[in-house]
């Protein structure tokens, strides 16, 4: 699934944001922890840098692992293992937890291109497809004169419902992403929220 993310961030650049929302599973043992750690490292300003060593090594999830792998992305490591001893990124997470639950994203990855719900793991084709009717839809609405600021909250402004293809929800759903983890132009008129945990 992180390949096609990749392939989505190559292929159509500034124009799609990615936003990192946690999911931590409750029957896996370490999810929670990870998360915790992921958070750690954000307050450092260090998350994707932490996310690349959680997912790529999630065979070997452990507290000494997450510490290792903090040393190795250059944190603070006393401030590091104060904010897991502390759990201070408890809050966001259970918050992250309560809007997925809220929407129906029980599973991971569950996936969100401007609040229409591509649940589970879906090749490239089904993110493109949905990417490009809601980059034509933003189009329409700056050659219409909505102001760039403006796109995102006016593409998903009341709810709209839009036919997806097969396997795709037409639900629109809303999400605050304040301090959320992403990657990409903050002005992107296509925002993909995911919903994930480590484990």
């Amino acid at each position: 699934m992180r390949d096609t993310i990749k392939k989505v961030s190559e292929t159509y650049g500034d124009k799609v944001r990615i936003v990192f929302k946690h999911q931590p599973l409750s029957f896996h043992p370490n999810a929670m922890p990870a998360a915790l750690a992921a958070e750690a490292a954000r307050e450092q300003g260090k998350f994707w840098e932490m996310e690349e060593k959680l997912f790529t090594n999630q065979a070997q999830l452990s507290p000494d692992n997450y510490k290792k792998w903090a040393q190795e992305i250059g944190l603070d490591m006393a401030k590091f293992s104060a904010s897991v001893e502390k759990q201070s990124g408890k809050a966001r997470i259970e918050a992250d937890i309560a809007s997925a639950n809220s929407i129906g994203a029980q599973g991971t990855p569950a996936f969100f291109i401007n609040g229409r719900k591509i649940g589970g793991a879906q090749p490239f084709e089904n993110f493109k497809k949905i990417i490009d009717e809601e980059l034509a839809k933003a189009d329409k609405m700056l050659n219409d004169g909505t102001k760039p600021d403006e796109l995102y909250a006016k593409i998903i402004a009341n709810g709209k419902k839009v036919e997806p293809p097969k396997a795709l929800a037409d639900e629109v759903n809303q999400f605050d992403y304040e301090g959320s983890p992403s990657i990409g132009d903050k002005k992107a008129p296509i925002v993909i929220a995911t919903y994930e945990d480590f484990q």
